[in-house]
């Protein structure tokens, strides 16, 4: 399909009250994967401990074998876009290749993960300047 995509939505209401929009598609960017060097902090958790073993490898594996991924993004999401439980991990890295590498010394018990208090994060301005 050359072109993006584009789709017309009408609406039809009582009363002779009518709608039409013509949606497309953004323009695709590509982006340049980002290892500027910087040190990134990827959180893991889960319910169980078994369970953030089997995490811990799916991240690693995906970062592996995705190389559209940016450690950037992947650290982004599982920072802020998924649930805390009770059972983390976290990994200092400052490219894709030592994320991979120190995730795997976890699961290889090269480099014993200690259990991380469970802690509530301030949230107002007040609990943050106590």
């Amino acid at each position: 399909m050359a072109g993006p995509a584009r789709a017309g939505v009408n609406s039809f209401g009582f009363g002779g009250a009518n709608a039409h929009v013509v949606l497309e598609e953004p323009p695709h960017t590509e982006r340049e994967p980002s290892e500027d060097g910087e040190a990134r902090l990827l959180t893991v958790s889960a319910r169980s401990e078994p369970a953030l073993t089997e995490l811990a490898g799916r991240y690693r594996d995906r970062l592996r074998d995705d190389e559209s991924l940016t450690l950037t993004d992947v650290c982004y999401t599982a920072a802020l876009r998924r649930a805390d439980h009770d059972h983390r991990l976290a990994v200092v890295a400052a490219s894709r290749q030592e994320c991979i590498d120190r995730l795997g010394g976890v699961l290889d018990g090269e480099h014993p993960a200690e259990p991380a208090p469970v802690a509530s994060w301030p949230t107002t301005p007040t609990q943050l300047s106590q």
